[in-house]
């Protein structure tokens, strides 16, 4: 049994494109016979089958813009910090209170949210969640804490900051499964509509390796495809070349390991963690990731015993290879609506 070989096309640069890419260049392959009159059978129905696949593209879209989402956790998070500064400015206030249980209250928690001042110091979506739970904590376990926060009236405030922190999760965690569940689709599709051009692509590798009359015609419409390829082709070594080269220069530039570390500030993993935390998912993962799982389709090889049976097998193929982080850095001003947690905007 003789293995046939994809030695006319070179389409698995086709996985490594953009999304908003694909379908164009699916269309201008698959639009290059339009004219033709395709007269070998098999080759007919194996380009109306990668026609109509391609078609179910459309759904994909720039996996760079923003979740819907994502505006609304921004708002909520600096929401929440102006909570937390009603309670770090009114402790700063009752320091200097003239009633002596006031001051008394206001020292307790001054004292306790010495630790936690520099990051408290701005909106943080990441380090403030974690944070609050660790508050909690305290509040619940240590007395003397509880008992400040009532006195200087700070326990609903708290509780706001509590409330609003579970809105956030919460949408966090559904613009996490539904961006997934996008780039998941994204990549099925994508797979099946490139295993459809391979089984086209294929055929025609049928008809030039019969050497019949027809070759010299398949050999035209062979090189017209490539020419489109290639172009494509060119478009993927282009980005290739130019992440490579800002990886080098960056590289270079990059301070010497000895040096960097005498100069670096004191470590701190949730900082450094909600860094640039306002990236979706899918616009802080390369959206040419995918290329990862295109080796499984590069130099598609079909066994077959003659021309026909190879493309009747290579039509049974299919594919189902499917494909959190979620770095969002807060911070926008926001006005929204509040109202709903515990009252806070009571809070003068």
């Amino acid at each position: 049994m003789q293995k046939l070989k994809l030695k006319h096309f070179n389409a698995s640069h086709m996985m490594q494109l953009r999304n908003q890419e694909v379908k164009s260049s699916f269309d201008e392959v698959l639009r290059s016979l339009d004219k033709e009159e395709i007269i070998v059978e098999y080759v007919s129905e194996t380009l109306e089958d990668a026609k109509a696949e391609s078609k179910k593209l459309v759904v994909l879209r720039n996996m760079t813009r923003k979740h819907h989402l994502t505006k609304t956790i921004r708002e909520q998070t600096s929401d929440r910090y102006g909570y937390f500064t009603v309670i770090t400015d009114t402790v700063k206030a009752e320091l200097k209170s003239p009633f002596e249980d006031e001051r008394s209250a206001a020292k307790v928690l001054n004292e306790w949210l010495e630790p936690y001042r520099k990051s408290l110091s701005k909106p943080l979506l990441g380090v403030q969640t974690t944070l609050l739970e660790e508050m909690s904590d305290e509040v619940d376990k240590v007395e003397r804490v509880a008992e400040a926060l009532t006195t200087l009236d700070l326990i609903r405030v708290f509780n706001s900051i509590k409330l609003i922190t579970e809105d956030i999760k919460s949408n966090i965690t559904t613009r996490s499964t539904e961006l997934s569940d996008e780039r998941r689709e994204a990549m099925m599709l994508k797979r099946s509509a490139y295993a459809k051009m391979v089984v086209f692509l294929n055929s025609i590798e049928v008809v030039l390796n019969m050497n019949g009359e027809n070759k010299a015609t398949y050999l035209r419409y062979a090189n017209r495809i490539n020419e489109r390829l290639e172009r494509y082709k060119a478009v993927v070594l282009s980005r290739s070349t130019r992440y490579k080269t800002a990886a080098e220069k960056e590289e270079a530039s990059a301070t010497p390991p000895a040096n960097r570390a005498m100069r670096s500030t004191p470590y701190n993993l949730t900082s450094s963690f909600d860094e640039g935390m306002d990236m979706d998912m899918q616009t802080k993962g390369k959206t040419n990731a995918d290329s990862t799982t295109t080796d499984a389709l590069n130099g598609s090889e079909t066994e077959t015993k003659n021309g026909s049976d190879n493309v009747a097998n290579a039509n049974n193929a299919t594919t189902n290879n499917g494909v959190l982080s979620n770095k969002t850095n807060g911070i926008s001003p926001a006005d929204s609506n509040t109202a709903a947690h515990n009252g806070a905007n009571k809070i003068d």
